[in-house]
């Protein structure tokens, strides 16, 4: 497999396998080679993990807390999950490959 492309959906409205297979039949060519919605979360889907996770003080360590989203640290993400379309092409000819990439265009 020469060519992979991967196109991150997290400003595109949710596409599932479903849909996936739709278009791919539509497209002869990508029919044939793999086309797959990769979802990465945080095992929460789209929430913050962090929410339910209790931390403990020095000075009170049998009490647990709950930290504010406030007083975490800003470099933590804003959003917690991501979709990918990734196609991966069997066929190398350019023609199979210029097609899959112009997919991406549309």
């Amino acid at each position: 497999m020469r060519w992979a492309r991967f196109w991150s959906l997290s400003n595109l409205d949710d596409l599932s396998a479903q849909n996936l297979k739709e278009e791919t039949k539509k497209r002869e060519w990508l029919a044939s080679d793999l086309a797959k919605v990769v979802v990465f979360d945080y095992g929460k889907e789209d929430k913050d993990p962090i929410e339910n996770v209790r931390f403990y003080s020095k000075s009170h360590p049998n009490k647990p807390i709950q930290i504010i989203k406030k007083k975490v640290s800003k470099l933590l993400p804003e959003t917690f999950k991501e979709q990918q379309i990734r196609v991966y092409c069997k066929r190398t000819d350019e023609t199979t490959l210029e097609a899959a990439k112009s997919a991406f265009k549309e």
